[in-house]
């Protein structure tokens, strides 16, 4: 048992332990790179652990887990096989009275039922954060795909708004495609704005071969249909013969690799496209490069183009989730529809061409970063767990599960 502390705040009774709150971090499938991964790392790190301290439930690689690990946190295995996994549910909960959780933050759809089921079961308080919508993420044969997604779009809708306490979106177009949720709030995400450098641009561009005269253009993220990298291909094609000076590398790996490799070749681009696999060094490539491009099908708020803004680069990206509010067109960076490899391919032209107009986007794009900040996104999460953790009766809420 705990010992509790009264302090009145207004109406309202804080129950203030003089331990941290432990609260569980869930994800599911495997954690290893990316945007979400971005997310919780930067959480681990600002979170005020004389309040909180985090424990991670998914899958994940060695990599993230050592991530984890040195910021303080342990990850704790745990994958669901469907969105309706109740053997993945009675698991969790096993796993969070182990671990004496006190409030549950959600961060991916798969989880939101089994870890909202746990939750419930032991009386705690559940957060969820909507990175992405679930309809955009079913994937299926085209007869069956809009099916797909409107079954994921109503159901996580329903669990949305019927068993999460609060619901977080990363976005404002995301929480308006949605539609109401009554216990709603909007933390965009937030990047650390002061990197590690361990290359020079002169360093990095030398070792990866980049003539000092060339244009490079870099893609981040993983190889999978939604970030688009085959049209990206397809629109440096139409660019042929290519300038010798221009550059694309794509740095991530995924199952898409083969394909787009293959694609290379076919398109005879051999000379102008490196794939630079998963990399450790991404603040370095993107200062090394000098054009920005995001062709997603889909996004949420992509963590990547912020880091992108924060290194100064000139952007071209697709007009895909929040992407359009925070790219201003013409100012920093160029806007591009989905899916549309003439209006890519004319735009990559525009800036490889222009020294003058990357310089202006890359100035105003990092001049605007600082409204995507990682530890004020952290204060206002940390401001969402409080508000969970308060309670009314001492009695039914002072103590832990176990």
């Amino acid at each position: 048992m705990c010992v509790v502390i009264h302090i009145p705040v207004g109406a309202v009774t804080v129950n203030k332990k003089l331990t941290p709150y432990p609260v569980g971090l869930v994800y599911g499938p495997q954690l290893d790179v990316g945007g979400v991964e971005t997310h919780l790392l930067q959480l681990l790190k600002y979170l005020d652990r004389d309040a909180f301290d985090p424990v991670l439930f998914s899958g994940a690689s060695e990599r993230f887990t050592g991530q984890a690990g040195s910021l303080g946190s342990k990850v704790i295995p745990w994958e669901p096989e469907s969105a309706l996994d109740f053997r993945s549910a009675h698991h969790l909960q096993k796993l969070f009275r182990e671990e004496k959780i006190d409030l549950v933050h959600i961060h991916h759809p798969r989880a939101y039922w089994p870890a909202s089921q746990a939750a419930r079961a032991l009386g705690l308080p559940c957060a969820a954060t909507v990175h992405l919508l679930a309809r955009e993420m079913a994937e299926a044969p085209v007869p069956f795909r809009s099916f797909k997604r409107w079954a994921y779009g109503a159901m996580e809708g329903w669990l949305l708004r019927q068993r999460i306490d609060q619901v977080i979106f990363v976005s404002e177009n995301a929480r308006s495609r949605m539609g109401p949720v009554s216990r709603a709030v909007t933390i965009p995400n937030g990047i650390d704005l002061r990197p590690v450098q361990q290359n020079s641009r002169e360093t990095l561009r030398a070792a990866l071969c980049a003539p000092k005269e060339s244009v490079v253009v870099v893609g981040v993220g993983r190889l999978h249909p939604q970030k688009g990298y085959d049209v990206l291909l397809e629109a440096l094609a139409l660019l042929q013969p290519a300038p010798e000076t221009l550059r694309l590398w794509i740095v991530g790996d995924g199952e898409e690799h083969a394909a787009l490799e293959a694609q290379t070749r076919a398109l005879n681009l051999q000379d102008t496209v490196q794939f630079l696999g998963a990399r450790e060094d991404i603040p370095d490539l993107l200062r090394a490069a000098d054009i920005f491009v995001l062709p997603s099908r889909f996004e949420g708020m992509p963590y990547i183009l912020l880091e992108a803004m924060a290194a100064g680069m000139a952007i071209i990206a697709s007009e895909v989730g929040e992407v359009g509010n925070i790219i201003e067109e013409n100012k920093t960076g160029f806007l591009v529809p989905s899916g549309a490899p003439a209006g890519l391919a004319k735009r990559i032209k525009t800036l490889s061409q222009s020294p003058k107009i990357r310089k202006e986007f890359g100035a105003a794009a990092r001049a605007k970063t600082g409204n995507y900040e990682a530890e004020p996104m952290v204060r206002r999460l940390t401001g969402v767990y409080k508000s969970l953790l308060q309670f009314d009766s001492a009695e039914v809420h002072g103590v832990r599960n176990g």
